[in-house]
């Protein structure tokens, strides 16, 4: 009975001594993880993700720790439960210096991810995306500045024209409010060009902060703003796009 109750005990103790080392990584304390693997602690230990303590230093950006276990001899390809391993999680995010010190280490670059993905494929994704990301904060000063080579170079960038800004417009409903024509018709072609069907049917279809479609929107300022003209022709470029109210 005696011997039941210290292995539960003991158990019990090495729950509480698991979680508190995860939420050491989590904080960045450095001298309570040396001190887990200076006791002899398993530094390969998994959460119920199956990330390694190497693992979530690495998606936390926290390069101090990651030295740390990476001199501490842990397992540097293990992979969790989406098959990712430090070395993709660390390039997802973008963390160029701790991917530096994996592939010093060893790291095998080589090995791929639930998604058939390795390491630079997840670099080049996230290379893409933040791409777009910036393409589509330019977007709208490329529309404000009626700079239509540059909408058109964003576009094909990845710029996203149906991205809401603080005002709730998006690269078209602020191009029909300005009663900018040529802006609107240079990223229905553009996005037509690129054949993103699906981007053109959501830009007409999604409603702004007053509930209007840009065809209502287009409708509303034909009556109420001037030049009357400019809302007229873009009213019906809209609508050669199938825009519905």
């Amino acid at each position: 009975m005696k011997k039941l109750l210290l292995f539960f005990l003991l158990f019990v103790s090495k729950i509480s001594f698991d979680a508190e080392i995860f939420k050491a990584i989590e904080e960045n304390d450095i001298q309570t993880v040396q001190t887990y693997i200076e006791s002899g602690a398993n530094p390969n230990i998994r959460d119920e993700s199956g990330s390694t303590l190497l693992i979530i230093a690495s998606r936390l950006g926290h390069e101090h720790l990651v030295k740390l276990l990476i001199n501490s001899c842990v397992d540097l390809n293990i992979r969790n439960n989406d098959g990712n391993t430090a070395l993709i999680v660390a390039a997802s995010y973008g963390y160029a210096n701790i991917l530096t010190r994996l592939l010093d280490a060893g790291a095998n670059p080589c090995l791929i991810n639930n998604d058939g993905e390795n390491v630079k494929d997840v670099a080049v994704k996230r290379n893409i995306a933040e791409r777009a990301k910036e393409a589509t904060l330019l977007l709208f000063d490329a529309v404000k500045n009626e700079q239509k080579d540059k909408i058109i170079s964003l576009l094909n960038d990845g710029a996203d024209p149906s991205n809401f800004n603080k005002l709730h417009f998006n690269s078209l409903t602020l191009s029909i409010t300005m009663g900018y024509v040529e802006g609107v018709r240079t990223i229905l072609e553009t996005l037509q060009q690129l054949g993103k069907e699906d981007l053109i049917t959501k830009l007409l279809t999604t409603k702004d902060i007053l509930k209007e479609t840009p065809l209502q929107l287009a409708e509303r300022l034909k009556f109420t703003a001037s030049p009357k003209e400019f809302y007229q022709k873009i009213e019906e470029i809209l609508l050669k796009y199938r825009a519905q109210e």
